[in-house]
Order: C-alpha cells, then sequence, then structure tokens
C-alpha cells in the first residue's frame, strides 16, 4: 500500500476475509461505552480526509 493510500483495508479484502469464516456467525460491532452491537445497513457515503496534525506538541514536563 502506498504512502498516499489513506484507509488501510478495501471492500475486496474484507470480503476475501469474511468468505473465511463461518457463513452462520453473527455479524457485530464494538458498543458506545462497552459490549456489542449488530452493525448498520451498509451503504456509501462521502467522507473527508482531514490528515492528522503532525506538528502539535505535548509537554509531558506539566
Amino acid at each position: 500500500m502506498s504512502k498516499k493510500e489513506i484507509f488501510h483495508s478495501t471492500v475486496g479484502q474484507l470480503v476475501d476475509f469474511l468468505k473465511t469464516m463461518p457463513q452462520d456467525l453473527p455479524v457485530l460491532t464494538s458498543g458506545y461505552e462497552n459490549g456489542f452491537e449488530n452493525f448498520y445497513q451498509p451503504d456509501i457515503i462521502k467522507v473527508k480526509h482531514e490528515p492528522e496534525n503532525s506538528t502539535m506538541k505535548v509537554n509531558l514536563n506539566g
């Protein structure tokens, strides 16, 4: 994967992985506070990439 790519996986890679799983296995996502939840119906949405601020400095000395 090139440095220009901002996402870590593709739909194809996810499909290939899911094909290795038992077909009757439930699909869950992490819950809001804890536990697990069913996931929402998949959809295609537009997203805006916001690069991380790599120039932020943190003072660890208080």
